[in-house]
């Protein structure tokens, strides 16, 4: 028993207890006619989100919708003379009553949670209902809706999945989180839609510059989906700076000089790139002289001869 709508000939009161503990219940509707809605009528109804109260109820008994916490919702017309305790003893519900305070048959605490409540919210007001649906459920959820009085407002909220993004509404809206005006009863999807992945590429890091790993992101939301990491610069450590006594190192102008190598001399660029390289037997090479090497593009070099490395700055 999901729904309950009331014959048009039910008159009087709807009994203490009727309804109590009922889970299935998630609707109903009293017609007009009835005046009492007993004490415990629909206690701990946990899925009832509608309730309609006409304009014929007097009095409503003690606890008659405690812990009804799905209730969003509800409209407590002028009629309604007398309220017991904890009536509306549950956590969600919007309570909207023409009355234009509290009324001296109300109990004081006939709403223990201090749900909100709408004094002088006017007459023969209306409920209509905002239904918020996803697009697929598997791209993201939604929140907000139910049952609004018309011309008051709901607050509804898209959540996407892991690896989707929200773009719309159905009506074209993008806000997200928005507030919706309600004017009617109301269906509008949350339009979800895959990332489209972009890579950010590497950097490599080099002996002046850090660098970054490769990451992605989404070119139509722009979130961050693989985030790039700094690579620290290239250890400079293992360089030493001042050459071995037999082997002299340095630059002058565009040239790099080494003197008195016996080993192989390599020379790399700052991003550790080899640009150059003279072996033992190069021509042009003396073992126990002078080898030079012209650079054509100014910077900071490394320069290798065995074991023995330097950096230098080419003009």
């Amino acid at each position: 028993m999901e729904t309950i709508t009331f014959p048009e000939s039910v008159r009087g009161s709807i009994g203490r207890y009727a309804f109590y503990n009922c889970e299935s219940l998630t609707s109903i509707t009293i017609p007009d006619g009835v005046t009492v809605i007993g004490e415990y009528t629909f206690y701990d109804c946990e899925n009832l989100a509608s309730i309609t109260i006409p304009k014929s109820v007097t009095s409503i008994g003690e606890r008659a919708f405690a812990f009804c916490n799905k209730l969003t919702t509800v409209i407590i017309p002028n009629s309604v003379v007398n309220i017991g305790s904890a009536v509306f003893d549950c956590y969600n519900a919007s309570i909207y009553c023409e009355a234009e305070s509290l009324p001296e048959g109300w109990e004081v605490d006939w709403n223990p949670n201090n749900c909100p409540v709408v004094w002088n919210a006017g007459t023969n007001l209306r409920l209509f209902n905002v239904k918020v649906t996803a697009n697929n459920s598997e791209y993201g959820n939604v929140r907000g809706g139910g049952a609004v009085v018309k011309g008051f407002t709901t607050k509804i909220t898209a959540s996407t999945a892991k690896g989707y993004h929200f773009t719309s509404w159905s009506d074209g809206n993008t806000d997200n989180p928005r507030t919706l005006t309600v004017t009617s009863d109301t269906v509008i999807t949350a339009l979800f839609e895959a990332h489209t992945v972009v890579v950010d590429a590497a950097v490599p890091a080099t002996y002046t510059e850090t660098g970054l790993t490769e990451g992605s992101h989404c070119s139509v939301c722009g979130k961050v989906i693989v985030e790039q990491k700094i690579i620290p610069m290239l250890d400079n450590t293992a360089i030493t700076e001042t050459a071995a006594n037999a082997v002299n190192i340095y630059a002058y102008g565009n040239k790099i000089v080494v003197e008195n190598a016996t080993e192989e001399i390599r020379v790399y660029n700052a991003m550790g790139a080899l640009v150059g390289c003279v072996g033992k037997d190069a021509p042009g090479r003396i073992s126990t002289g002078t080898t030079t090497i012209t650079i054509n593009t100014s910077g900071v070099y490394i320069v290798k001869v065995g074991g023995v490395a330097k950096r230098v700055m080419v003009d």
